[in-house]
């Protein structure tokens, strides 16, 4: 399979999609219960103007917004990790306003949301379709805004519980506020 390579467009939509939450920082520490001055703020996140990200950064750089007891949440970040992965974690209340913010629909919601490569994650979505949605055309990547596995399916990512495993959905998540299957996992 010949590697594909995002276009600038694609980076600078990245750069500008980190950026744009810097105002949505200051509305998730203002929701909080209890001020955690631990939780990095997400305008931090960007990365600064004069420096260009490579592919391969993008590709490989995660931002998670999890609460800061969910243990599963945790698992998932560690499997993001395994897989090359770079992770910055955010402890959050609620992860209800990134995921808005990110235009993940309500019903396609699980206990996590990440930004990958400009590209909403949401839920335990395996690395594997990360990666694939990362090599995607840009002619196919320009209406997509992410991927979710609504819920929290038992044999997923960060939800693996011996040999047990439910049929769940990887769904691909459109600009048009549709979604569809993406892969399947048995």
């Amino acid at each position: 399979m010949p590697k594909t390579h995002l276009p600038l467009f694609n980076r600078r939509r990245t750069i500008l999609s980190i950026a744009s939450f810097g105002s949505l920082s200051l509305g998730l520490v203002a929701c909080q219960r209890a001020p955690d001055a631990t939780a990095p703020a997400i305008a931090q996140a960007a990365p600064k103007a004069d420096a260009e990200p490579t592919q391969m950064s993008l590709a490989l750089t995660a931002e998670v917004w999890k609460t800061p007891t969910c243990g599963c949440c945790t698992a998932w970040v560690a499997h993001l990790q395994r897989e090359g992965f770079s992770v910055k974690a955010n402890d959050v209340q609620s992860t209800d306003a990134v995921r808005a913010k990110l235009g993940i629909p309500v019903d396609m919601g699980s206990c996590h949301t990440a930004l990958i490569g400009g590209f909403a994650v949401e839920g335990h979505v395996p690395a594997r379709e990360i990666k694939r949605l990362m090599k995607e055309p840009p002619a196919f990547a320009k209406d997509v805004i992410g991927l979710s596995v609504p819920g929290m399916p038992i044999g997923s990512p960060g939800m693996e519980m011996d040999s047990k495993r439910d049929k769940y959905d990887v769904m691909l998540v459109l600009k048009n506020a549709q979604h569809r299957v993406y892969q399947s996992y048995v």
